[in-house]
């Protein structure tokens, strides 16, 4: 659906509207709030709309969320931005903030940062920390006000000071990292701890890392905690760290905690996972590390077999594939020939056995298992590429 620029000739007819009484307009209102809160989407929709003619800001905001979601109304970007900017007017805070996200991220609205920014910056000098963090952003990108990093800093800050957690996070790693301000390691760590406790797994991330040194039974109970919230490098030190024991108890952990990091899209954390499965072998059967048996080593010593991820057409596009995936060292590429048609094949591993290939392909993140991989004969992909 086309959507068009905020006209001010449309809050101006909302001026000139006759003033409600005050009955009326109250129960537009109350009828608005009941219906929303209630989840009831079609009685909102029309109740909200009532009220928002009568004036009512709140019932502008709510308005435009319906709108700007598709509830009660059929979604209307456009439109959703109109009565954001009419609540704006009015003062409403949430609906300014709103109305900055519009216009960064263009819905509804032309794309214009330097709107965004006076958005933000007029409601998060209201105390609105949402805008803080955002304006706080566009300094550090330099995106409709010149770059500034001790502005984002102290941007930062409030909105930390205000309660946000992702606000707490960025102020700590600011502050230790020496960014827009003198670097404070206690400081950052103290906003870190903040953010730690209220639950963000990156700021317990961070603190598992930062104090392995100082105090390491801290550090790996926030890598724990971290770690149970699905961080993915948490998952992957985590296991590193229990791996290092030997107790059949800590390897099978460190085993659950790779094969988590794994189908989080840790690739890294693949040998991890082969290393303790055959760790594991050896501390529950006695058995000697699987390896080579003495034919196999003189007759055929090197790898048979890897998986074959996915087949592109540019070189250019086989290393975008590889950074948005990270998939680290283990990850190759083989140029082919094919009915006249040069192919790229991204592989990953090399595996003795078909079965182990196999295996590790269940162990892919499921982004990589919808391409569909295979086991492919690396023999065969090697000379196909000469």
């Amino acid at each position: 659906m086309p959507t068009h620029p905020v006209r001010w000739q449309w809050i101006v007819a909302f001026m000139l509207l006759p003033i409600p009484t005050a009955l009326s307009y109250s129960d537009d209102a109350l009828d608005c709030y009941r219906a929303y809160s209630n989840e009831a989407w079609s009685d909102a929709g029309r109740a909200c709309q009532a009220a928002a003619l009568s004036g009512d800001a709140e019932s502008q905001f709510k308005l435009a969320t319906l709108l700007a979601r598709g509830q009660g109304a059929t979604r209307d970007l456009g439109e959703a931005a109109r009565w954001l900017e009419a609540a704006s007017l009015q003062g409403h805070l949430e609906a300014n903030y709103n109305l900055g996200v519009a216009f960064e991220q263009g819905n509804g609205v032309p794309r214009d940062a330097v709107r965004a920014a006076a958005l933000y910056r007029t409601s998060a000098s209201d105390g609105h920390a949402k805008s803080q963090r955002d304006l706080a952003y566009l300094y550090e990108r330099g995106e409709g006000v010149d770059a500034d990093l001790h502005k984002a800093f102290l941007w930062h800050r409030q909105s930390a000071e205000a309660g946000l957690v992702s606000g707490e996070l960025k102020t700590g790693l600011m502050l230790i990292e020496g960014n827009g301000t003198e670097p404070d390691r206690d400081a950052g760590l103290l906003w870190l701890r903040r953010a730690g406790e209220h639950g963000d797994a990156d700021a317990q991330f961070v603190l598992g890392v930062l104090l392995q040194e100082d105090d390491p039974g801290a550090a790996q109970q926030w890598l724990a905690r971290a770690a149970d919230q699905n961080q993915m490098l948490a998952l992957h030190q985590f296991a590193a760290r229990l791996a290092v024991r030997d107790d059949v108890s800590s390897l099978q952990r460190a085993r659950q905690y790779a094969d988590r990091a794994v189908r989080a899209g840790h690739l890294d954390s693949v040998a991890l996972v082969q290393e303790l499965d055959n760790r594991v072998r050896v501390a529950t059967q006695g058995a000697e590390p699987a390896g080579p048996s003495s034919v196999d080593a003189v007759t055929d010593p090197a790898p048979r077999f890897t998986i074959q991820l996915i087949s592109l057409s540019s070189e250019s596009k086989v290393l975008k594939f590889l950074g948005d995936y990270q998939l680290g060292q283990a990850a190759h590429y083989y140029q082919t020939v094919q009915n006249d048609t040069t192919l790229f094949r991204v592989t990953y591993g090399e595996y003795r056995q078909r079965q182990e290939a196999e295996a590790m392909i269940q162990r892919l993140p499921p982004e990589l298992r919808k391409l569909g991989p295979m086991v492919k004969s690396l023999q065969r992909l090697q000379m196909s590429s000469r």
